[in-house]
Formats: C-alpha cells, sequence, structure tokens
C-alpha cells in the first residue's frame, strides 16, 4: 500500500501537527522497509519535528539498529542534538538500547556533548543502571569525571539509585569518590541516605572520607540512621564512621534515628556506643525528647530502660514534649503512651 501511495505521488514532505515527517514517523516505530522506500523517494533525512528531533535520533532512542544504519548510510548528521541538547547516542544510552549504542560508536557518534542539563550519555546511563552501556561508553573514552550543571558526576548518579555494577565499573575506571555536588552529596553520601547497602560497601573498600558532611552537616552515617537504613549504618560503623558527630543544627545519628522513630537503628547505635544522655542538640535537647516529640513511644520506652541516669530536667522536658503535641494531635497513641 505505502509503494502505491509513493507512485500515486503522495508528498513524502508533509510534516503533521508534531512536526514529523513520514520518515521520521516510521523511523520511531520501526518500519524499516518504509524507510528505505522513503529514503529511495528522496525524503529530506534531516527534518526535524517539533522537539528537533530527525529521524535517526528517533529510531536510535526507540533501539531500530536497522533503520538507524540505513539512515546514516544515506548520509544522516549522527551527532545532530535536539532542542534538549540530546543527541541519538544520548537516546540510546538512556533508554537502555546497548546494541544501538555499540552501532552509534561504531560509526563514530560523539560521546562528549552535554545536553541541557549538562549531563552526558554516560551519565544518562548510569543514572538508569545500563551496565553494559556504561562499560561501552568507558571504553570508547567516556570521561568518569564529567559534572552536570547540578554537579552530579557518574558514579553520584549511579550511587544515588543503588547501581552496584555501575559503581564498580566507574571505580574500576578511576571515578573520583570524594567528588561532592552542588548540595554537598558525595556518592557515599547518596548511597546511605537511600539504603543502598551493597553500593555502600563497595564505595568503603574504595575508601571515601566518612566524615564527610553535606550542607546540613550531615554525613553518611547520619542520613542513614535518619532514614531508618540499619543495615547501611551497620556497615558504615564498621568501618569506622564517627556515631557523635552533630550536624548544622547539633543533631546526632542518634538523634536523627529517635526522632523519625527507627528503632532499630536506636538500638544498633546504642549498642556501638552512641551518646545518649549527655549529647544536645543546639536547642538543648537529648535524644529522649526528641523520641518524645515524635511520638514513638516504643523508642521512648527502650531509652527510659537502657539508661538510668536520665536528668530529671530531661524527662520532664521529653513528657511536656509529648503532652504538647499530643495537644495539638486529637488522635495520636504514639504521642499519648509518650
Amino acid at each position: 500500500m505505502f509503494t502505491a501511495l509513493l507512485g500515486a505521488g503522495a508528498n513524502i514532505h508533509y510534516v503533521n501537527g508534531y512536526g514529523r515527517t513520514a520518515a521520521i514517523e516510521a523511523a520511531a516505530r520501526g518500519h524499516t522497509d518504509i524507510v528505505t522506500a522513503l529514503l529511495g523517494a528522496g525524503a529530506n533525512i534531516e527534518h526535524v519535528d517539533r522537539d528537533g528531533n530527525t529521524a535517526v535520533m528517533k529510531a536510535a532512542g526507540c533501539g531500530h539498529t536497522a533503520i538507524v544504519t540505513a539512515l546514516l548510510g544515506a548520509g544522516a548528521n549522527i551527532d545532530h542534538a535536539n532542542n534538549y541538547g540530546w543527541t541519538a547516542v544520548t537516546s540510546a544510552a538512556v533508554e537502555g538500547h546497548t546494541d544501538m549504542v555499540t552501532a552509534l560508536l561504531g560509526a563514530g557518534a560523539n560521546i562528549e556533548p552535554a545536553d541541557n542539563d549538562g549531563d552526558r550519555a554516560v551519565m544518562g546511563a548510569a543514572a538508569k543502571g545500563h551496565t553494559a552501556i556504561v562499560t561501552a561508553l568507558l571504553g570508547a573514552g567516556a570521561n568518569t569525571e564529567y559534572v552536570c550543571n547540578d554537579g552530579d558526576t557518574a558514579v553520584i548518579a549511579a550511587a544515588r539509585y543503588g547501581h552496584t555494577a555501575i559503581v564498580t565499573a566507574l571505580l574500576g575506571a578511576g571515578a573520583n569518590i570524594e567528588h561532592a555536588n552542588v548540595i554537598c552529596e558525595t556518592p557515599v553520601t547518596l548511597a546511605a541516605s537511600f539504603g543502598h547497602t551493597e553500593t555502600v560497601t563497595v564505595l568503603l573498600c574504595a575508601g571515601p572520607n566518612l566524615e564527610h558532611a553535606n550542607l546540613n552537616g550531615s554525613t553518611a552515617v547520619m542520613q542513614a540512621a535518619g532514614n531508618g537504613h540499619t543495615d547501611t549504618v551497620t556497615a558504615l560503623l564498621d568501618a569506622g564512621a564517627n556515631i557523635e558527630h552533630a550536624d548544622v543544627n547539633g543533631m546526632t545519628a542518634l538523634m536523627h534515628a529517635a526522632s523519625s522513630g527507627h528503632t532499630s537503628c536506636v538500638m544498633k547505635l546504642l549498642a556501638a556506643g552512641a551518646s545518649a544522655e549527655e549529647s544536645r542538640s543546639n536547642n538543648g535537647r537529648t535524644v529522649l525528647v526528641w523520641a518524645a516529640d515524635g511520638g514513638h513511644a516504643s523508642i521512648v520506652t527502650e531509652l527510659l530502660n537502657k539508661i538510668k541516669a536520665w536528668h530529671p530536667e530531661d524527662v520532664q522536658t521529653a513528657y511536656q514534649a509529648a503532652v504538647d503535641r499530643a495537644l495539638e494531635i486529637t488522635i495520636n497513641d504514639g504521642y499519648r503512651e509518650s
């Protein structure tokens, strides 16, 4: 049918509401025979849709290797960037099309261009967890120290999402584990914050600075504790993390765990020797007060049972904090029990 339409004089340069020609639509949908026919009929392979995408970019992002090969053979620009700064190799890398990335690299695709956010192909692949693509890009010379607009590198992106195999590959390629982004997060602080214990373990083998703190003054162990990741806390403590470090508000890992209601983290930190009755945040609160203020009755009970040397005024302050919260919240058994 398509051949008949061409023979009847169909306009191959017609543009639809998205700014796409028949060549772009066929390339995106994987219709190799139609693309071939359009090329033979003289279709414009450099036409861009309203997002700045060409036929080769749409095919690359959808993983249609045969079509990309045909378009490149017809002279398509392999490094054209769309309105967002993405090229064909960027699209293929982010979408996880390994064979496509390999083909584009073989055809000489430039892996250096950054998109509008400063991201490169290797960074997008790292964030998405495409290990084979990251490996291919590193083999083609991708720089592990590319930095995007928010300060992330590929290893930071991989660590944030817990892509351990990619973190391992990037470290093997010489990635800097101490690089911090614009909010002073490093690979280990981000991995710890999200509870990616396996990733944290790999990073620990590379010897990161466990005293590094983000803009709020939180270290890796503090973030892990505050988010309730007990296994991650354990790994960090075993590696020598400072259990008494305080953030800009004077809160320790124990206080963060208690205020957020993470009982297992509280118990782990206490067992590791975290100071409870003597440590105070900048507003004078002890961990007991933080637990009571959060309505975490089980933690209050554990703290009272395990530590007998509480100052009477701290117990009274904790009691009053729980009472005040209970008055604010009509139905909340946690506060009332505290």
